[in-house]
């Protein structure tokens, strides 16, 4: 009987230290299972991070190119006027050298028919 108590202790004992041993086991999963929560956690944190910064980075990339449009439309424009301003005195110009061509045949005909004139009545007179 004594053997038959000892035999059962003994199992008792293995069973006890098999189950300290799983339980062992088990909590050293759970807490590896809560670092790789901690883990994720982290890794969403950072990319929301990267995401917001993506956002924004987005966003100033926008309102630079709005920014260099109306930039470089204001230049257009700018060298629009220019050119305006720049056809507007060559027509000035045009038409006031046309003007003063006009002016120049009309003296130099009246002066030719002055002459006509004067050598006309030259001849009469002689």
């Amino acid at each position: 009987m004594a053997k038959r108590l000892r035999e059962l202790e003994d199992r008792e004992a293995e069973q006890s230290k098999s189950a300290r041993k799983k339980l062992k086991e088990e909590s050293a999963a759970d807490d590896e299972i809560e670092k790789l929560k901690k883990k994720i956690n982290s890794l969403e944190n950072e990319n929301n991070r990267l995401e917001q910064t993506l956002s924004e980075m987005d966003d100033e990339l926008k309102d630079m190119k709005s920014r260099e449009w109306v930039r470089k439309k204001a230049e257009v424009e700018k060298t629009d006027s220019y050119l305006k301003v720049h056809l507007s005195l060559s027509l000035s110009l045009s038409l006031s050298l046309s003007l003063s061509l006009s002016l120049s045949l009309s003296l130099s005909l009246s002066v030719l028919c002055g002459s006509l004139l004067s050598a006309s009545l030259r001849r009469v007179i002689n």
